[in-house]
């Protein structure tokens, strides 16, 4: 399975802002411990902004996974 595609409403700072923010948070709690709140939180936007990006905290995973991050 190849990573999701940017849905149409996609932001590309946004969804970078995501990413990275992710890629922080999923290192230090793991994939378990973190949340889509604990992303949306830590990027400073809403949790509603994370999901105009993806669907869920797997596609993010999956997402982080297919740009070697």
């Amino acid at each position: 399975m190849t990573g999701t595609p940017p849905k149409p409403t996609s932001d590309p700072a946004r969804r970078q802002l995501v990413l990275q923010t992710a890629a922080r948070l999923l290192r230090h709690y793991g994939p378990m411990k973190t949340t889509i709140a604990d992303i949306a939180r830590e990027a400073g936007i809403g949790v509603g902004s994370v999901y105009l990006e993806f669907c869920s905290k797997d596609d993010i995973v999956e997402a982080l996974s297919s740009d070697g991050a």
